[in-house]
């Protein structure tokens, strides 16, 4: 069962509210100015097993190591190519699907979030596609109309996911 944890909503965060725009999808870079925050995130990427089969479902978690709050995210899971493959499904409240390379490829937030941590479904493709790892942007901050002010984090990686 895919479960959504917020543990307080926010009305007046202004990270792209809606999600991020189509032209993000390529490099899941937030395209609101201000640079990359360094070092290391405080965000990780979890999945509930080490393998998957073809057309298997896996729950992705992503959440806060440091219990800080993120206002938006954009995830993505990529073969050793980095092309975006399988499908995700029974989206959680506050989310949403984004085409990216194909319907339901992508998953972002839909409304201002104020998430430590949210659990989604990937669906396997229905052949194997070798080893898969999921990709993430987080924002933690955003500030209009000074963008500079922005704290994300690109390219958060989960483990391996091999073909079982």
């Amino acid at each position: 069962m895919i479960s959504l944890i917020l543990l307080s909503l926010v009305s007046g965060v202004a990270a792209f509210p809606s999600g991020p725009p189509i032209e993000a999808c390529e490099d899941l870079r937030p395209l609101h100015g201000g640079s990359e925050s360094q070092p290391g995130s405080p965000f990780t990427i979890n999945v509930n097993v080490p393998t998957y089969s073809p057309g298997q479902q896996v729950q992705v978690t992503i959440s806060s190591s440091d219990g800080q709050r993120f206002k938006g995210f954009m995830i993505q899971a990529r073969d050793e190519a980095s092309t975006v493959v399988g499908t995700w499904t029974n989206l959680p409240t506050l989310t949403k699907h984004m085409a990216c390379s194909y319907d339901n490829s992508t998953v972002s937030h839909s409304d201002r979030l104020n998430a430590a941590q949210v659990s989604l479904n990937w669906q396997a493709p229905d052949q194997s596609v070798g080893n898969v790892v999921f990709v993430a942007t987080f924002v933690r901050n955003y500030q209009h109309p000074d963008p500079t002010t922005s704290l994300y984090w690109t390219g958060i990686r989960s483990a391996t996911l091999t073909p079982a």
